[in-house]
């Protein structure tokens, strides 16, 4: 049986068509490994991502953390008492992407032979993240607390403790964290108090202000 020549040509150019319909032309080719690159360097940029970056486009983060380092007293707080290492606890609130809600906990008691200072309050303000340095953020600080200041001290009586009275007062602060990952941040921090002059019914005023240069440490939650 023969083949005639019009089925010979037919075949001879519907082959190659059918074919090449069946493989990817150049353009398709390209676009897949287009795509495939994006994906690549979208993989690639989300694993290179530090933490600090990925804090940051999170919102209504709390955090629970310990200051831990020396207290320096001055004023009527140094001269009834000494410098001593001490303990703050510190909450934290992420408003926006860059400014916290901060509380500040603390409390400590100095002695100096006979007399002692013993200084507690409560504090709140607002925490400004400054800049980002990969995991690095510097902050700035500052707000109002309230202050219950106690002295025993000389008096024309002998020593005798000053009034227990809750005084209202300021603070302000710098330091900088550093975020190890997800949940856990360390950094340093000095603290500044000032509580306003406390009038007494016997006696000179309590007046007297300290900072504090604590390391610290969160749990991010």
């Amino acid at each position: 049986m023969g083949i005639n020549l019009p089925t010979l040509l037919i075949a001879f150019v519907l082959v190659p068509i059918l074919s090449a319909a069946d493989k990817p032309t150049m353009k398709e080719i390209t676009s897949k490994e287009n795509i495939k690159e994006a994906q690549s360097i979208e993989t690639q940029t989300t694993e290179a991502q530090t933490p600090a970056v990925d804090l940051i486009n999170k919102l209504n983060l709390h955090s629970l953390g310990i200051g831990l380092g020396q207290t320096f007293l001055y004023g009527d707080f140094d001269n009834n008492g000494k410098d001593a290492i001490t303990l703050d606890a510190y909450y934290t609130y992420s408003a926006s992407y860059s400014f916290d809600m901060i509380a500040n906990l603390h409390y400590s008691d100095h002695s100096q032979e006979r007399y002692h200072s013993t200084i507690s309050g409560l504090t709140v303000g607002i925490k400004s993240n400054l800049y980002h340095i990969d995991s690095l953020v510097p902050f700035a600080m500052g707000g109002f607390g309230f202050y219950l200041p106690t002295l025993k001290r000389e008096s024309a009586e002998g020593l005798q403790p000053t009034d227990s009275t809750v005084a209202f007062g300021f603070h302000f602060g710098v330091g900088c964290d550093l975020t190890l990952n997800r949940h856990f941040a360390i950094g340093a921090l000095a603290h500044y108090h000032n509580p306003f002059d406390l009038e007494q019914d016997n006696g000179a005023d309590v007046e007297g202000s300290y900072i504090k240069l604590l390391m610290t440490t969160r749990y991010i939650f």
